[in-house]
């Protein structure tokens, strides 16, 4: 029994530790890492933190793990020093709220599977938990003083806290504590939530880390890159910076630059000329993707084009963002629907299904070729890959960062 009470403490202190690294890597996703991306050499578990499977009713599966850790780490010290007889009580507690969790991990690793995505840090859990059910059921076993299922032994430890009235109050207090445990760490991972939504304070540690990010930019030189023209393009072309974006619709990182850049965008709008290129992480159109990330988004990609030419670029990729987890769910379809596609599109008052159906028909997978081509001649690998004034930029810098890049880069051209 001794090794039980070592056993457990070091178990739950250990998923504690990487439940919270998952919490911060879910809201700081550059405090754990590098700038987010997608491809080779992105972290698979901040990308799996800025999708939508990662929250339940709007908290992080990760806060709710860090809940199930420090739960059983203080509920293990408290009953093992109130004596024998709470000690075989809470034995019979932690077996079901263990099963419970290694039940909920066949869930989330069936998820992983379906998205395509390792996160080594929730295997990590998913093995501590599996450990930590086995010892529950060693522990129970070892508990049982009497013959019987679990629940008939519930059963009759609750006709006896309402007999015995200091029983009943432990169990009164217990509930209070498990409440009080999960509304702090609620209340605390809606702090951190509202902490991320913060523009950048000024922090020593973070702006160093700003700077490291910048001076690593504009340490590297100016390549000579040689996109085509595109049909995918926002600003002037006459305006004095071109800035490259190359992504893929799917990609959530492509989903957080689409967003934290567009106050930046518009601030420069009349500095600027952005072009959009493709490169699909799918490799039914890609050449140069070897294991499909993302399912269907060379389909998806021919869906934003068709859409362009009929209503403009513009409106059309606001859109497919704005509408982004009800097209996800629609291309993640074996057989694809468009006409559903078109009904969740947000254009329906710009382009009707006829129109769309007809455009997708009749697409020329020539001018998806060539731009996703332009993408892996130049070397592209993640996304979004930026080329600011023919710099390299790989993955959604910070909109700090990002616009002291582009006043950098204006202050360059004369």
């Amino acid at each position: 029994m001794r090794k039980i009470y070592i056993l457990l403490p070091v178990l739950s202190l250990s998923g504690m530790i990487i439940s919270g690294l998952l919490v911060i890597d879910h809201y700081l996703p550059w405090v754990s890492s590098s700038i987010l991306k997608c491809g080779p050499g992105a972290s698979p578990c901040s990308e799996l933190s800025s999708l939508s499977y990662s929250e339940i009713f709007g908290i992080p599966v990760a806060s709710l793990g860090f809940f199930f850790y420090i739960w059983i780490f203080f509920s293990t010290m408290l009953f093992w020093e109130s004596g024998k007889g709470f000690r075989e009580v809470f034995a019979y507690v932690l077996l079901p709220v263990a099963a419970a969790g290694v039940i909920s991990d066949f869930y989330f690793a069936g998820l992983l599977i379906y998205l395509g995505i390792f996160c080594k840090y929730c295997v990590m859990t998913y093995v501590i938990n599996i450990i930590i059910f086995a010892v529950s059921v060693s522990w129970y076993l070892g508990s049982r003083k009497v013959s019987g299922t679990w629940l008939s032994r519930f059963r009759q430890f609750m006709n006896d806290a309402e007999k015995n009235g200091f029983l009943k109050f432990s169990s009164g207090a217990f509930l209070f504590f498990t409440t009080m445990l999960f509304l702090f760490v609620i209340t605390f991972s809606l702090y951190l939530k509202e902490a991320s939504s913060f523009e950048f304070s000024g922090d020593q540690s973070e702006q160093e880390r700003m700077d490291g990010f910048f001076n690593d930019y504009i340490s590297k030189k100016p390549e000579k890159i040689s996109f085509p023209g595109s049909d995918y393009t926002s600003g002037n072309p006459q305006n004095k910076l071109e800035i490259i974006v190359v992504t893929d619709p799917f990609c959530s990182a492509c989903s957080s630059f689409h967003h934290s850049s567009a106050p930046v965008l518009e601030k420069f709008k009349n500095d600027i000329y952005v072009k959009y290129f493709f490169y699909p992480l799918d490799s039914k159109c890609n050449s140069d993707v070897k294991n499909t990330v993302y399912k269907n988004t060379c389909e998806a990609v021919r869906t934003i084009a068709v859409f362009s030419g009929l209503a403009g670029f513009g409106p059309v990729y606001e859109a497919f963002y704005s509408n982004i987890n009800d097209m996800e769910n629609a291309f993640k379809r074996d057989e694809i629907d468009y006409h559903y596609i078109w009904e969740v599109s947000g254009l329906k008052d710009k382009v009707s299904f006829e129109q769309f159906s007809s455009g997708i028909k009749n697409f020329d997978d020539m001018k998806l070729k060539k731009l996703i081509q332009a993408s892996i001649d130049n070397g592209v690998e993640a996304t979004p890959t930026l080329f600011i004034n023919g710099r390299r930029l790989e993955g959604t810098p910070p909109p700090e960062l990002f616009e002291r890049i582009i006043k950098y880069e204006l202050s360059l051209i004369k």
